[in-house]
């Protein structure tokens, strides 16, 4: 993509609070797949923000293993983290302040992969920055 008359490129990916709530979003928005709602046994929460915070941090961590990112940052240099935040639990402004700082640790232990980072939220408006 182009932005700001230059070429770049773009990894959208999403953090989920677990499997069966991101198989329960997945089905009841695809219009061929039967819904999967979240099994009663897996509704209880313990610690969801901590639990959510380390699958944040894995998330993000997966991304410096994938070779074609690699390949991307290689042609075109460091590209764009856009993180949808898919947990009810927290408001994507409140989770970027409280990740941000652990995040930014992170991702200078490895190659310069990502020049900016970006949680969302698909029931919110706007973004938040992490790295930009």
């Amino acid at each position: 993509v182009k932005i700001d008359g230059q070429i770049t490129w773009i990894e959208i990916t999403d953090a989920y609070l677990n499997n069966e709530f991101a198989e329960s979003i997945t089905t009841f928005a695809h219009p061929k797949k039967l819904h999967k709602p979240v099994p009663h046994n897996k509704r209880i929460i313990v610690e969801p923000d901590e639990q959510f915070s380390q699958i944040i941090v894995n998330i993000i961590q997966k991304k410096f293993t994938l070779p074609t990112l690699q390949v991307c940052y290689e042609k075109y240099g460091s590209g764009v983290l856009l993180v949808g935040m898919m947990t009810p639990f927290r408001d994507v402004y409140n989770l970027a302040i409280n990740e941000r700082e652990k995040i930014q640790k992170m991702v200078k232990n490895h190659m310069p992969l990502f020049n900016e980072i970006y949680f969302y939220s698909p029931w919110e408006q706007g973004y938040a920055p992490i790295i930009n």
